[in-house]
């Protein structure tokens, strides 16, 4: 018997070999992207860190990452640039980060700078809600042995220094953790080294140049803003 795994997603994973000597460089900064009460994420709008020369090297391994996924779905990467449109820092102790996707973008990734072993918690992916089954909850509700390709719902990638992911901006993801409560602002550079400190972005593609295709975003040169009436 043939057995076929139809339609998996692809989500990349790679290291930063040259990641133990940029992390002193990172954590020595951090606080110049906090506001006064020591926290940095989307909600005090610290959401332009890719302008930021330190953050350079991230920025470009992401590029890089983005380029190998249209590779490997067998789609020229030469027919698109790639622009990451907002960036931020995650910095967490024991919070979760709640169940989301970034739909908004085309891909998304998250590097992580910084990983206390008490704070190790793991990324966790979940497969498309629609899923083809025998029926809806058929997996959910009749505990599988064990988990494989076909029957997980999520699936967890753990935490570690230097390393990155990226994967399609819609597919919906979390991490595991203590409580949902917020953690306690920074009070100094090494103060940061108790958190897990992580750089996450998204990337929109836009084609290079003018494209008859139905789909996907005309150059940025083409695009013009209208003053309403």
């Amino acid at each position: 018997m043939t057995v076929h795994a139809l339609f998996p997603t692809l989500l990349l994973e790679e290291t930063d070999e040259q990641h133990p000597a940029r992390k002193d460089l990172f954590m020595r900064q951090i606080m110049r992207h906090t506001d006064a009460d020591g926290y940095s994420d989307e909600s005090t709008g610290h959401v332009t860190l890719h302008h930021d020369p330190i953050f350079q090297p991230i920025c470009r391994m992401a590029t890089s990452m983005a380029r190998l996924h249209c590779e490997v779905m067998q789609v020229d990467p030469a027919l698109f640039d790639f622009h990451i449109v907002k960036s931020w820092l995650n910095i967490v102790k024991d919070r979760a980060t709640p169940y989301h996707s970034h739909a908004d973008a085309h891909l998304s990734f998250v590097y992580y700078i910084n990983v206390p072993t008490e704070c190790a918690q793991p990324i966790q992916f979940y497969a498309h809600p629609y899923r083809y089954e025998a029926f809806p909850g058929f997996v959910k509700f009749n505990n599988p042995a064990e988990w494989n390709i076909f029957n997980s719902l999520a699936w967890q990638f753990p935490a570690s220094e230097g390393s990155m992911f990226l994967w399609p901006s819609a597919m919906s993801h979390d991490t595991v953790g203590a409580t949902h409560e917020r953690d306690p602002g920074l009070l100094n550079e090494e103060d940061a080294l108790n958190y897990r400190v992580s750089f996450a972005g998204d990337i929109l593609l836009t084609y290079k140049e003018k494209s008859a295709k139905p789909l996907g975003l005309q150059p940025r040169r083409n695009w013009k803003t209208f003053d309403p009436l």
